[in-house]
């Protein structure tokens, strides 16, 4: 009797770890049944963030190439304008200029070429017609119409207003204008506009201040990577009559 009773207990013990086993299992098969279930859902909500990224990329990709071609018109109507002027230089009188660069500029403006010169003086650099050609050509790639401030600087003063969405000043005078862009270049030594400053200190040619303004913060990657450097060569051409817009 005694090897029966062991021989049952035994029994008992398989059973019931055949059950516990199939607790087990059945636990597991569970488990894994909802962490399917979770990945699933992941990797529903994976396909559908790529998708919208595809789609917010497509988007931005359209919005770039319209912005482009917006830029890319208005050059083209600055060039037309400007060699239309140039055919017609000497017909034109000085107040017909001015009314030109009024429309450029904007009513709260000089000449490209009478700013060049008071801005020189406020920096202390030379009036050497390399730096003004250079002057001229940043103010021309600017090409805003913010008020006293043709290049189109952020800085506030006391009394600017906001120009556009990205904080480029209206300013209250010429004389704010030309101290706020002055204290902008010479506290911006970390933006790379101590090297603008160098060279024009230095009288440098007009392509090498040219290309240190494009390798600053300033305006960096406008143009296409041109900034400023695309038309040194339009105002070396025919400076006087760029200074006058």
């Amino acid at each position: 009797m005694g090897d029966l009773g062991d021989l049952l207990t035994a029994g008992q013990i398989v059973a019931q770890s055949n059950v516990d086993l199939a607790t087990h299992v059945s636990n597991v098969k569970a488990e894994l049944a909802f962490k399917t279930a979770d990945l699933n859902e992941l990797r529903s909500q994976q396909v559908q963030l790529m998708a919208q990224l595809t789609t917010e990329r497509a988007s931005k990709a359209q919005a770039i190439a319209r912005q482009q071609a917006v830029l890319g018109d208005l050059e083209r109507t600055k060039t037309e304008i400007v060699g239309l002027i140039a055919k017609l230089h000497k017909q034109l009188r000085a107040e017909a200029l001015a009314v030109v660069g009024t429309a450029f500029q904007g009513p709260g403006h000089v000449a490209y070429g009478a700013w060049a010169g008071l801005f020189l003086r406020a920096v202390s650099a030379p009036e050497c017609r390399s730096n003004l050609i250079t002057l001229v050509a940043w103010q021309y790639s600017e090409f805003t119409q913010a008020g006293w401030n043709p290049l189109a600087d952020t800085l506030a003063m006391l009394g600017s207003t906001e120009f556009n969405s990205v904080g480029v000043q209206n300013y209250v005078s010429l004389d704010q204008g030309l101290q706020a862009t002055r204290y902008t270049l010479v506290n911006g030594a970390g933006l790379g506009y101590g090297a603008i400053l160098s060279e024009l200190g230095a009288c440098a040619d007009p392509m090498s201040t040219a290309r240190a303004i494009n390798a600053s913060m300033w305006c960096r990657g406008c143009a296409g990577g041109a900034y400023v450097v695309n038309d040194i060569p339009k105002v070396e051409a025919n400076y006087d009559l760029y200074a006058q817009l």
